[in-house]
């Protein structure tokens, strides 16, 4: 059964669990009680790579002088984009993700809203990571 849980699903049918055995407290409800942990799970999933989004910008090292065909990185116009584009999407990741948190810490944040954030703010933090990769590419040559 080695990796089991990550191939495919298993299915337990005519199993019988013991009362004091069972998670939470209504039998047969096990799928709807572990739904409702999903919008903390979801902002979770989604706002820890948005915080960490603009500690990964290779801007540093492309002001230092480090050359592409024959000057600083930082000087071909694309790389200022796509560093620009960096910037923005962590920006505004950063004010969706404190409205989401805010909303969270209030008690108000909804499920739709917690699968946007998961969605939006995890595929920006990849676009934006791909990026900033790409502006550094040879950069270790």
């Amino acid at each position: 059964m080695h990796a089991q849980d990550t191939l495919r699903e298993l299915f337990f049918d005519d199993v019988r669990v013991p009362a004091s055995k069972l998670l939470g407290p209504a039998e047969g409800k096990g799928y709807s009680q572990m739904m409702t942990d999903w919008v903390y799970e979801r902002l979770t999933v989604g706002v820890t790579p948005s915080r960490c989004g603009a500690r990964v910008w290779p801007h540093h090292e492309l002001r230092e002088g480090t050359n592409g065909v024959g000057k600083p990185l930082i000087e071909f116009q694309n790389t200022r984009f796509k560093l620009a584009e960096c910037k923005t999407a962590t920006q505004v990741g950063g004010c969706f993700s404190t409205t989401a948190l805010n909303a969270s810490m209030a008690g108000g944040l909804d499920d739709v809203t917690a699968a946007m954030a998961k969605y939006w703010l995890t595929d920006c933090n990849a676009a934006s990571s791909t990026n900033a990769c790409s502006c550094t590419a040879g950069m270790a040559t």
